[in-house]
């Protein structure tokens, strides 16, 4: 509901600009005010496909109106507006949802297959390497190519680990999983750069939401099936990331180097900004031609100045484009820094949660409750109900000050340190107590994720938008890798002195 009520009253703000300009059009008050709606430049929010082959005019968010074309000769209505927001929401959710649902399963079912702890430093190494990595050349790479590539990695992990019969080939598993995953997860970070800030918290609210599909269908699962028909049976599953790629979302509102990303986007910048230069000479002919009609000129005019300012916007899409990829390294540095507040609080609050789920919770098990044998896949699940509520949060709750996202961080260490004591001592009789202070790690873990990227995406604009979303993912990487290596011996630990 708050989804569509935003894109509704965003809806209702364009139909009343568009109004009022062309009030002032007929009544010859076409004044500089109503400007932005004539020349205007596209600014990545809302990515509709008007912008693809369209000559008239284009609001600001790129979807076009009065008359504009959207790639398949149909005029756009306001309706669309509604529509393709409403799409490309959903398709965010979607794709974060599935992208991340091979990492989720394989972590649920760690306990199944070797050491938790070994588990997760296969599951989130290779997924650091890449996200370290990829933000310097992957802006090269079109979106189509990238995304098939993460799902192909994916429903291989689910038949390795599943048909596998030695460690090493479901290791492997685990790690093409890894690698889908993070690939994805900066791919679809970069490509919401094109789209409405909104789409960050719908890829994040996904997200979360794959921590309640991966954790409670493998709990569930399990109760009936053997791990390896678990696994064969959900491996469909991350499929339907192309599918909402492919066929649900629409084009970005900036092409970049999206626009050879599918067969979707064919009509790139350069053929949209040849035909609106076609139509500006047509109408300085037919301005020439008619200057007998005072009015017919003025209309001619507006008309022109018009497509003289989406020229402008198209040479301006292009020229992003081009700076994208030339992003120097000095510059890349530079962003690095300035991503630091961001940066900290993530790898800080993920050190501390994967070093309770996968050094810690392993030994708080209670042989006298319901849950015997059981424990370490239920407190999975509720873990990732509370980053499910977190990661949706944003538009409810939102952190609004950088420094205030180093508080979950601290919170969160505050969790371990407190869990490690109930290892230890188990002054805890019974499991139910444990289970509220992991529902409270999942809050703390799911804030900052969600709130970091929100406020990224409000406070860096064009080609370095794109570079930072990507790149920050490489922070919280860092966390959990150092978390599964201390786990590793830490588990032991508190075993020899519970």
């Amino acid at each position: 509901k708050i989804i569509r009520g935003s894109v509704y009253c965003q809806s209702c703000y364009f139909a009343v600009m568009e109004s009022t300009r062309h009030d002032r059009h007929f009544t010859g008050d076409d004044d500089e005010e109503s400007a932005p709606l004539h020349s205007g430049g596209v600014d990545g929010g809302g990515g509709g496909g008007g912008d693809r082959g369209s000559v008239g005019e284009t609001h600001e968010s790129g979807v076009s109106l009065s008359g504009s074309g959207n790639g398949n000769g149909d005029v756009v209505v306001m309706g669309d507006v509604k529509d393709s927001n409403t799409r490309d929401l959903v398709a965010f959710w979607i794709c974060g949802l599935l992208n991340n649902f091979v990492y989720v399963v394989m972590l649920s079912a760690a306990d199944d297959m070797l050491d938790p702890s070994v588990v997760l430093l296969v599951d989130i190494l290779p997924s650091l390497i890449v996200q370290a990595v990829a933000p310097y050349f992957m802006q090269h790479i079109p979106y189509g190519i990238k995304i098939s590539l993460s799902v192909v990695l994916a429903v291989l992990a689910f038949f390795l680990t599943g048909f596998g019969t030695t460690n090493w080939v479901k290791l492997i598993g685990v790690g093409c999983g890894s690698v889908g995953s993070g690939w994805g997860e900066i791919s679809f970070l970069a490509l919401s750069a094109f789209y409405h800030k909104n789409t960050v918290s719908a890829w994040s609210s996904g997200t979360g939401g794959a921590g309640i599909l991966g954790s409670f269908s493998y709990l569930g699962l399990r109760y009936v099936l053997s791990p390896k028909l678990t696994l064969i049976l959900l491996s469909p599953l991350p499929c339907g990331v192309a599918i909402c790629y492919f066929f649900l979302l629409t084009a970005p509102a900036k092409l970049g180097d999206t626009k050879k990303a599918t067969t979707l986007l064919v009509n790139n910048s350069e053929d949209a900004l040849l035909s609106t230069e076609m139509g500006v000479n047509n109408s300085i002919n037919n301005s020439d031609n008619k200057n007998n009609n005072n009015n017919h000129n003025v209309h001619n005019s507006d008309d022109s100045g018009g497509q003289v300012g989406l020229i402008e916007r198209e040479k301006r899409a292009v020229e992003e484009a081009e700076a994208t990829a030339k992003l120097s390294v000095r510059t890349q540095l530079w962003l690095l820094v300035k991503l630091l507040p961001y940066m900290a609080p993530l790898f800080l609050v993920y050190y501390g949660e994967y070093l309770i789920n996968q050094g810690i919770t392993p030994v708080l098990l209670y042989p006298d409750s319901a849950f015997d044998g059981q424990e370490y896949r239920y407190y999975q699940a509720i873990y990732q109900a509370g980053v499910f509520i977190s990661r949706s949060s944003v538009n409810f709750l939102p952190i609004r000050n950088i420094w205030l996202l180093q508080v979950p961080a601290i919170l969160q260490i505050a969790n371990a340190i407190f869990l490690s004591f109930v290892a230890v001592f188990n002054f805890f009789p019974w499991i139910y107590p444990v289970f509220v202070v992991i529902f409270f790690e999942g809050l703390c873990g799911g804030s900052i994720y969600v709130n970091a990227f929100y406020i990224m995406s409000q406070r860096f604009q064009g080609p370095e938008k794109e570079f930072c979303m990507g790149a920050t993912a490489q922070s919280y990487g860092i966390g959990i890798t150092l978390s599964a290596v201390t786990g590793i011996g830490y588990k032991p630990f508190l075993k020899k002195y519970r």
